[in-house]
Formats: C-alpha cells, structure tokens, sequence
C-alpha cells in the first residue's frame, strides 16, 4: 500500500554554500566537498533538497534536511541510507520502502518519492 508520495522542483542557482549545511548531512557533504566545479556542487545539493522535500512531503511532516542521507548504488539509483530509513520511521512508525528519483536540467532539479508499506507484500 502507498503511504505517501512527494514531488519537488528546485532552481539549481538557489543554492550556495550558506545553505549547504542545512540542506546536506554529513555523509553527503564529504561527497560534495569531493566535487571539483561549482555547478556540479549546486546540482548535487538542488537535487538533494529536492529529494528531501519530496520524502517530508510524503509523511505530511517536517524532517531535519540532515537527518536524511541519499546515497547512489553503483548505478547511479539514489536511495536512502539505513541510519535515515530507521530515524524515519522511528518518528513515524512501521515498516517502509522509500523510493526517489532525481533529476537535473539546465536551471532545475526535480525529485519524486513513494513510500510504500512492507505490509503484505
């Protein structure tokens, strides 16, 4: 069953380095320092926050930006790491599969997420 679902667009030129530590956790500002342009920090980090919005709309709830780290598999699929997975749904109980996608082009950054119960699947 669909728990929630979110979707979020955010202007990449938003985003500078006063906001990168609201926006970003720890994990994914050691993948952001790693980044050699500035463009390529603004998509990172627009398309982090977009995500984040994404996922706190899907729970109807504020959730601290840092609080969620999205990764990406070897594939380049973000997901969301175990430590995020647990402290969201020990606010918000059950058990939960949370998927989201991110996008970039040109001047913005989009992301989707569905969170789906574990419930009888």
């Amino acid at each position: 069953m669909i728990r929630g679902i979110g979707i979020d667009i955010v202007k990449i030129d938003r985003i500078n380095e006063n906001n990168i530590k609201k926006i970003l956790s720890i994990k994914e500002r050691e993948i952001y320092n790693g980044f050699k342009g500035n463009r390529k920090k603004q998509e990172f980090a627009a398309g982090r926050f977009a995500a984040k919005e994404a996922i706190i709309k899907c729970f109807k709830s504020y959730i601290p930006y840092s609080r969620i780290t999205i990764l990406e598999k070897e594939n380049g699929e973000p997901f969301i790491d175990a430590d995020s997975s647990e402290y969201i749904f020990n606010q918000f109980g059950g058990e939960a599969d949370i998927h989201i996608t991110i996008s970039h082009e040109r001047e913005y950054a989009i992301a989707a997420a569905i969170v789906v119960d574990k419930c009888g699947m």
